[in-house]
């Protein structure tokens, strides 16, 4: 009689290891040992659970998120927030944060000034504006540095807003420059609040 099929037994090698609950275990797991020991099982059951050859059981896998500080839908891939504090997660959930940034956040909690200012921040129009100019600076920098390299054929010309055509070197600088003037604007806006704030 042969061994019962599983979701597991039925993936190839590569869906294993690209599978969320095998990445995260691969980064946890830095001792199999001390893990073997707290579950009470073998140290092959805990390196098939890193290769993904074999899935702990609901109760390993709660005792396995316990061990490691984290929550079994991090394990599981359903959320890229470590914690098992609900209250934080649902935090990073409903805010997109990281948990660093959050941390950062809860951190100035006795700095009123600091958290008026990161709200003003977030709140000016500006800053609102040039958020999107930030992926496509990120873009277009990755574009220059392909070109520089000749790894792709360069993208010679973009659009702007205003409707210019310029390549993408120059297209680079102006989206630059732009965004730091906007932040200078930004800065100005929050320390020199219109006459009916003040």
């Amino acid at each position: 009689m042969g061994r019962k099929k599983n979701a597991a037994s039925e993936m190839d090698v590569a869906e294993k290891l690209s599978a969320p609950l095998t990445q995260r275990l691969n980064e946890l797991i830095t001792d199999s040992n001390e893990l073997k020991d707290f579950l009470g099982c073998s140290i092959q059951a805990v390196n098939q659970y890193k290769l993904g050859t074999s899935r702990p059981s609901l109760e390993n896998l709660c005792k396995i998120a316990d061990f490691y500080g984290v929550s079994t839908d991090y394990l599981l891939g359903r959320t890229t927030v470590r914690t098992s504090a609900v209250d934080k997660r649902e935090m990073c959930d409903y805010s997109g944060l990281t948990e660093s940034a959050l941390e950062y956040l809860h951190s100035l909690h006795d700095s009123p000034d600091y958290l008026r200012i990161i709200s003003a921040i977030l709140e000016d129009k500006t800053f609102q504006a040039i958020l999107p100019d930030i992926p496509n600076l990120e873009k277009v920098k990755l574009a220059v540095e392909l070109d520089r390299f000749g790894v792709l054929p360069p993208v010679k010309e973009h659009w702007t807003k205003e409707g210019y055509l310029v390549g993408t070197y120059d297209y680079f600088d102006m989206l630059e420059f732009r965004i730091a003037q906007n932040l200078k604007l930004v800065i100005s806006n929050i320390t020199n609040p219109p006459a009916e704030e003040v």
